[in-house]
C-alpha cells in the first residue's frame, strides 16, 4: 500500500444542515484552491453513511457523532480518496466502492465490500454515471415522509461526485476556469478523460432529471443547486 496520508484536519466550513437526514461538510482540496464536499446521510436505523471523506475538527466530529453512529464510507473512485484511509480508520467505518474500481481502491485502503453489496436503507438509493470509465456512483437521498397533512411530501437530493459540478464564478483558479470547470455542468476535462459512451451517460442524466420529488443537487465540487435541478441536469446531458 502506498504511504498513508494521516488524519489531517484542514480548514473547513461549519456543517451544512441540507435536509432532515442529509448534512454536508465542505473544505478546499488539499494543495488546490478547489472546493470539495462530503455528504453525510442519517439512515433509517440511525447510522451514518459518508459519501467521500473530509477530516474534521473535534467539535464538529462530536456534533456528527451526536447525530448518529458512523457506519459506512462510500469511496466514489480511486482518484477521490485523499483522506479516505485515515477517515475510515479514525471513525471505524466499513468502506464501499464501485466494483469497477475496487482493486485500485483496495490498493490504498481496506474495502469491506463493493457498493452493490451495501445494505439497503430507505434513506438512499443508488445509480451510476453509466458510460464512464469508473462507473462513478450517484446517490439519491430520500427525505421527508409521505402521508396526509401535516406530513411533508418526500424530497429527493441527488448527490454527485465528479460527473456534475456547480462551481460558482470566481471560485476557482484561472486555469480551472479556462478549461471549463465553472458553472453547473459536466466539466470538459471529465468528458475527455473519463467519458466512454456519451449516449449512455446522457440517458442516465435524463433519467435522474425525471426523478419524482427531485429538489436539489448536492455536488462534491461546488454549491448546492436548488434552482430547477432537473433543467440543470438536462442542459448538462445535452452538452455531452
Amino acid at each position: 500500500m502506498p504511504t498513508r496520508r494521516p488524519w489531517i484536519v484542514t480548514p473547513h466550513r461549519p456543517l451544512e444542515k441540507i435536509d432532515d437526514n442529509l448534512w454536508g461538510l465542505s473544505s478546499s482540496v488539499p494543495g488546490v484552491r478547489s472546493h470539495r464536499r462530503m455528504a453525510i446521510v442519517r439512515r433509517g436505523d440511525g447510522t451514518l453513511l459518508f459519501y467521500n471523506a473530509i477530516p474534521m475538527d473535534e467539535p464538529t466530529l462530536a456534533e456528527v457523532r451526536a447525530w448518529g453512529r458512523p457506519e459506512a464510507l462510500v469511496i466514489t473512485h480511486h482518484q477521490h480518496m485523499i483522506d479516505a484511509d485515515a477517515f475510515r480508520e479514525r471513525l471505524g467505518l466499513r468502506a464501499y466502492c464501485p466494483r469497477a474500481t475496487v482493486e485500485k481502491v483496495r490498493a490504498r485502503t481496506e474495502v469491506h465490500a463493493t457498493l452493490d453489496e451495501l445494505p439497503p436503507d430507505p434513506a438512499h438509493t443508488w445509480d451510476s454515471a453509466r458510460g464512464t470509465r469508473m462507473d462513478e456512483p450517484v446517490m439519491f437521498v430520500h427525505s421527508g415522509a409521505a402521508g396526509p397533512p401535516p406530513a411533508v411530501a418526500p424530497r429527493v437530493s441527488l448527490v454527485t461526485s465528479d460527473v456534475f459540478q456547480n462551481n460558482p464564478p470566481g471560485s476557482l483558479p484561472f486555469v480551472f476556469r479556462l478549461i471549463g470547470f465553472e458553472g453547473p455542468r459536466t466539466p470538459p476535462v471529465f468528458k475527455l478523460a473519463f467519458l466512454q459512451d456519451k449516449a449512455a451517460l446522457r440517458a442516465a442524466m435524463e433519467r435522474w432529471a425525471a426523478t419524482p420529488g427531485l429538489c436539489r443537487i448536492v455536488p462534491t465540487h461546488g454549491d448546492v443547486l436548488t434552482d430547477d435541478p432537473a433543467a440543470a441536469l438536462l442542459r448538462a446531458a445535452a452538452s455531452l
